[in-house]
């Protein structure tokens, strides 16, 4: 009995282990600030000033294409807004954004990464993997708003300036 249990564990340790390797990620993507940053965006957010980068890291160095679709969330579907497409490579590392963004909308998006494995004679054929950001308004201060900021911040340094002299 005690055999047949050990065998029994034995063949799930090593069921893990194969699924463990057979579904290893083979690239990272992150959104990311600039091009050449690999330090993820914060909270995935850009303003309308900002261009979104994808960055694409696939641990090591071998030929291999990415192929990206850049889609908009609107009231009821995701509208492809753009592809970008980068092929045979060998680096390792890669960033990838849409040409142009003046004109684009605000609001959710996501990019969906292919990678294909252009290696001859490789196992693995491509793998996928998708990434959401959010693109926001810029928020500009009101020209009211502004105003009294200053007005206050000039009437609290006129008190200290009075409060300062009648001790004198």
């Amino acid at each position: 009995m005690r055999k047949e249990l050990a065998i029994l564990g034995l063949v799930a340790i090593a069921i893990l282990a194969m699924s463990a390797i057979g579904y290893a990620d083979v690239f990272n993507a992150i959104m990311v600030q600039d091009n050449g940053s690999e330090t993820p965006q914060p909270g995935a957010q850009y303003d309308d000033t900002q261009t979104p980068w994808l960055f694409l890291d696939t641990f090591q160095s071998y030929l291999h294409s990415f192929y990206t679709t850049w889609s908009w969330q609107n009231s009821t579907k995701w509208e492809v807004l753009g592809h970008v497409d980068l092929e045979s490579t060998t680096d390792a590392k890669s960033w990838l954004t849409l040409s142009d963004w003046s004109g684009m909308p605000t609001g959710k998006w996501r990019v969906a990464a292919l990678l294909s494995n252009d290696e001859p004679g490789s196992d693995m054929c491509c793998s996928g993997k998708c990434v959401y950001f959010e693109r926001v308004t810029k928020p500009v201060p009101e020209p009211v708003s502004s105003a009294l900021f200053l007005l206050g911040a000039g009437a609290l340094g006129l008190r200290l300036y009075r409060k300062r002299k009648t001790q004198n």
